[in-house]
């Protein structure tokens, strides 16, 4: 676990870091397989990803 008394452990928003996170989780919600992982959770099934 990271420890917030390490000089390096500061993180603040003008670093990119959040922007970078919402960029990544945006492109990953539009691939099949994130449309198949959803399905197969609404239908209580287990998803068959294609690593797309």
């Amino acid at each position: 676990m990271a420890d917030p008394d390490d000089e390096n452990f500061e993180t603040t928003l003008d670093d990119g870091a959040p922007r970078a996170e919402t960029e990544g989780m945006v492109r990953a919600a539009q691939t099949d397989d994130f449309d198949e992982g959803v399905r197969a959770f609404v239908e209580r099934r287990s998803p068959g990803f294609e690593g797309h």
